[in-house]
């Protein structure tokens, strides 16, 4: 059967398709999303939401959705079976948006599919691409589902199908990296107790760590170093007493399983694809990068590679960019895939290193890492991944002398206070899809801004920090943040990363040029 042509046909209903589906419908794209399975997982792979992820999905969600009924990450515990090691706050109240959610991934993925639903876009189960071909002009795709075979015509191709990515090989990409055969078991479990649902436990171990995700005050993710696998050897499936002897043998927690609703054993793979965009097809998440789970950062880098492309693309459906702007996800989304890999690998391997020296150099060293400021905020920076800056890409604008806020950089998040009275995070200035610029204070009229914006059909959203405006920089830390005393500019992608600031409108508007 031949469908009508469609602009987006998203494959994989994941947390990274469901937001590129969401992200471009929101932009007034049509898409399809489409996932092989007949409905959507009951286990969750991933249980945080960190603030880089709900910063950049702000514009296009109410992000209270994901917090309704769930934690806030406070901190982290280090421990042996004797001893208290080291205790991180993540908590920062110049913050106005909270380090992270404690939320399961199919809750995670229950929000975003009720805002898809919102504008009419509903996921088609069952239905798995069975092959595609492309063009210069777009893609053509074969789906297999329980109505038959269907032919799409789609402008373009994303691949958001996970690890074993149908479309990776395809495409015939790469997939270079490293398996280690090292097997973990992972229980999602219930307790006999209460426990401190803000905050996950590690444990060191002469035998093998163990790390903690609260689900619930009861409920909690138990992750159980197992050891090297010989090669051709079957551990066999983990049993619920596997995890309770965990508990017994390496903690002192005194932790009795009550009732378990997921049990699985996995091994770590580490690998990166070399171009997240091939012609008309464009890889995102898991598809283009796998690593460890330390950290918790598979997902959240997947949605903001997500964020990141369908803005772009957007704009190239648009006639508002050409194609070559896609080129600018990869150059900024690449990296920090490379970075992800990089980092948890480090944090997987202290977790591993179950050698008396090593368990006693963490004893030294934890608590002494963990109330640094400088090292604190480093490791809080990664976790949360407010390390993410695009101020080597190619969009960025001029950074000359520039220390504070600039292009590149996420847009802050600290408190203001808004024309309603209420103190919240700024980033609640950039709650419409689309460019955002910021008027702090009362710089020459930003008129000629705006009227670039038209004349190229770009939607922009004014948003002004003054007296009698949309909010109040009461003690100047905004203008402060962007280094600029007597007022300026700061324009905002729709991704809530800096474009450019500036005191000087056509500067502004010069930045336009680059994305042509």
């Amino acid at each position: 059967m031949q469908s009508p042509s469609t602009q987006v046909l998203v494959v994989g209903a994941g947390p990274v398709g469901l937001t590129c589906a969401l992200v471009l419908s929101r932009l007034g794209i049509r898409v399809r999303i489409i996932d092989e399975q007949p409905s959507k997982a009951s286990y969750s792979k991933a249980l945080v939401l960190w603030r880089g992820s709900l910063k950049t999905l702000n514009p296009f969600i109410d992000i209270s959705r994901f917090e309704a009924g769930h934690s806030d990450v406070r901190g982290a515990r280090l421990s042996s079976k004797k001893d208290s090691i080291a205790h991180m706050s993540l908590e920062d109240e110049d913050r106005g948006v909270v380090p992270g959610i404690f939320i399961p991934q199919y809750d995670t993925e229950s929000c975003l599919i009720d805002a898809l639903q919102e504008q009419g876009i509903e996921i088609e189960r069952g239905s798995r691409l069975e092959s595609f071909s492309q063009s210069d002009d777009g893609v053509s795709v074969r789906v297999a589902s329980g109505n038959g075979d269907e032919d799409i015509q789609a402008s373009w191709l994303i691949g958001c199908d996970g690890g074993h990515s149908t479309i990776r090989k395809t495409l015939g990409l790469s997939f270079d990296g490293q398996s280690r055969e090292h097997r973990w078991l992972l229980a999602d479990v219930d307790i006999d107790r209460q426990e401190d649902e803000h905050e996950l436990r590690i444990v060191q171990s002469g035998l093998g760590a163990v790390v903690c995700f609260p689900i619930s005050e009861r409920r909690w993710r138990i992750i159980v170093d197992a050891g090297e696998v010989e090669d051709g050897v079957d551990a066999g499936a983990p049993a619920i007493e596997d995890i309770q002897q965990a508990i017994d043998d390496r903690t002192s927690l005194g932790w009795r399983i009550m009732a378990e609703h997921w049990l699985t054993h996995f091994h770590i793979n580490e690998r990166q694809i070399d171009c997240y965009v091939n012609g008309r097809v464009l890889l995102a998440g898991d598809a283009a990068h796998v690593h460890t789970p330390a950290g918790g950062q598979g997902m959240n880098t997947g949605i903001q590679d997500a964020v990141n492309l369908a803005w772009k693309l957007s704009m190239v459906l648009s006639d508002q960019a050409p194609d070559s702007l896609m080129q600018s996800y990869h150059a900024e989304r690449h990296p920090v895939g490379a970075y992800v890999i990089k980092a948890s690998r480090l944090m997987m391997r202290a977790a591993m290193d179950t050698s008396p020296f090593a368990i006693g150099l963490g004893k030294v060293l934890a608590p002494i890492m963990t109330t640094l400021p400088m090292i604190r905020k480093r490791a809080m920076s990664f976790l949360t991944e407010d390390f993410v800056s695009y101020r080597d890409g190619p969009l960025a604008g001029v950074r000359s002398g520039w220390t504070g806020h600039g292009s590149g950089d996420a847009f802050p998040d600290f408190m203001i206070r808004m024309n309603d009275g209420d103190d919240r995070a700024a980033i609640h200035l950039l709650k419409e899809p689309g460019f955002t610029l910021v008027v702090i204070g009362d710089p020459d009229e930003p008129r000629v801004i705006v009227d670039s914006f038209i004349r190229a059909s770009i939607d922009l959203h004014v948003r002004r920090v003054c007296t009698g405006g949309d909010a109040e920089d009461i003690d100047g830390r905004l203008a402060d943040a962007f280094e600029l005393p007597a007022g300026g500019y700061v324009l905002v992608r729709p991704d809530s990363f800096i474009a450019v600031v500036s005191n000087d409108a056509g500067r502004v508007t010069e930045w336009l040029s680059v994305l042509t």
